[in-house]
């Protein structure tokens, strides 16, 4: 799929189409397609970091609701509903419904 035709699907049109195409591009594929690029290039190139900043900002948007709704959380406290928020199934078959997969590398 084009990043143009992605961009359609799901209604946002980015500035910079390079980083639609980070985003998209998984370590595995990067390593096997970017054959002869330095390890920092291929970095350069893969969604890894962004994973990690996004599940960095996602974590601290979580802790502070919990946080400000801790009072009613009992015995297991903050941790606890954590822990079931961290257990609640991935967006995977979401995303294969708008046709993510067919954009990603």
């Amino acid at each position: 799929m084009k990043l143009s035709n992605f961009e359609n699907v799901i209604g946002y049109k980015f500035e910079d189409p390079k980083l639609l195409e980070r985003a998209l591009t998984h370590r595995s594929w990067a390593h096997e397609n970017l054959g002869g690029k330095t390890e920092d290039e291929i970095r350069a190139a893969e969604n890894e970091s962004f994973e990690f900043l996004g599940d960095s900002v996602l974590g601290l948007a979580v802790a502070e609701q919990l946080f400000e709704l801790g009072a009613g959380f009992g015995r297991r406290g903050e941790r606890g509903a954590r822990f079931e928020l961290q257990r609640a199934p991935e967006p995977a078959p979401q995303a294969r419904r708008q046709r993510f997969e067919a954009a990603a590398r």
